[in-house]
């Protein structure tokens, strides 16, 4: 087998991989923007309850999962669940990997729930990727 025809640009799945990998990168950015954007925002305050903070991660990785899933499906043009899940459940990794290595986060049904929520919404956001289309008007 030819070792360069294996890693041609015309090989579907390596161009998926790039895809889901770069919008893995774009979604983890995007999250951190978004934490700090909302840490600042929690700093002016004099207190906010534990249960709204946890809460309110939980929806800024699920937002970051659906725009990177959204993002990897419009590159792609098909298979928008397969790769917004995928995409989902990767930028999910870093979170937890992160968490644990802090010890903020153990091995929980949280962190499952988390998965599960970034898989989803990574999915929902492939899904409109894959069906948006773009209004040419000239």
């Amino acid at each position: 087998m030819n070792s360069r025809a294996y890693f041609s640009s015309d090989n579907d799945t390596l161009k998926t991989v790039l895809s889901v990998l770069t919008c893995v990168l774009i979604g983890a950015v995007f999250c951190c923007i978004l934490l700090v954007l909302s840490s600042f925002l929690f700093s002016l305050l004099k207190s906010t309850p534990q249960n709204f903070l946890s809460t309110l991660n939980l929806f800024i990785s699920s937002l970051s999962a659906f725009i990177s899933g959204f993002i990897s499906a419009k590159i792609r043009k098909k298979n928008g669940l397969l790769i917004g899940a995928c995409t989902g459940a990767l930028l999910f990794m870093p979170i937890f990997i992160t968490g644990v290595l802090m010890s903020v986060t153990d091995i929980s049904y949280i962190s499952l729930i988390r998965l599960f929520a970034m898989s989803l919404a990574g999915s929902i956001g492939g899904v409109l990727g894959v069906n948006r289309k773009i209004k040419e008007t000239f």
